[in-house]
């Protein structure tokens, strides 16, 4: 999985955990925002970001879906600490490919936006 050669982890989405939060918040009627990476290559596949979308669009307590561009800000990080940064080839997201994604989410009945900070620059 993809997720695991780049996290060095294994995520799994339909654990207890993954299944019970979302569903509490929106019993308990908990405000909640989400703030989605566009990452390209990884996190902006139009299918995924349509399930995403087909998802989230259940919890009526969420209030706005996010979306950040990934960046390369924190990749000196990585090597000051002589690791590997996986990411290293990845460039960011064009703003079609952010206006892709954001009418996508949209498409679903989401409230979505552009992350603030990125979106001031």
């Amino acid at each position: 999985m993809i997720f695991t050669a780049i996290l060095g982890i294994y995520l799994v989405f339909h654990t207890p955990i993954f299944k019970g939060v979302p569903k509490f918040l929106a019993k308990e009627k908990i405000p909640v925002w989400i703030r989605h990476v566009l990452v390209p290559s990884l996190t902006n596949d139009r299918k995924q970001l349509d399930l995403l979308g087909k998802i989230l669009s259940k919890f009526k307590n969420i209030e706005i879906v996010e979306v950040l561009p990934f960046h390369k800000i924190g990749e000196y990080k990585w090597e000051e600490m002589n690791l590997r940064y996986e990411l290293s080839s990845v460039s960011p997201p064009t703003q079609k490919d952010l206006e892709d994604a954001i009418n996508i989410l949209k498409s679903h009945g989401l409230k979505v936006r552009q992350d603030f900070y990125t979106h001031q620059k």
